[in-house]
């Protein structure tokens, strides 16, 4: 794993620990789009398993399936 790798996946377990996911998001638009992919790949490994999410949950996982930067 690189470093941009780790950093990544730092940023996303502690928002994550913290429910903030508007720093999740601040975090993917940052990035450039070459490591999008990677940070998206990242994010499906720590996202915890659930059966019910929260509204906020719910609005995250909305915001990545329907922004364009992420589907393409």
């Amino acid at each position: 794993m690189r470093n941009s790798d780790f950093y990544i996946q730092n940023m996303i377990e502690a928002s994550l620990e913290q429910e903030d996911f508007s720093q999740i998001i601040i975090l993917l638009d940052s990035l450039p789009s070459k490591n999008i992919r990677r940070a998206l790949y990242l994010l499906s490994e720590i996202f915890p398993n659930k059966i019910e999410i929260t509204e906020n949950e719910f609005k995250f996982i909305k915001y990545i399936l329907s922004n364009n930067k992420f589907i393409v």
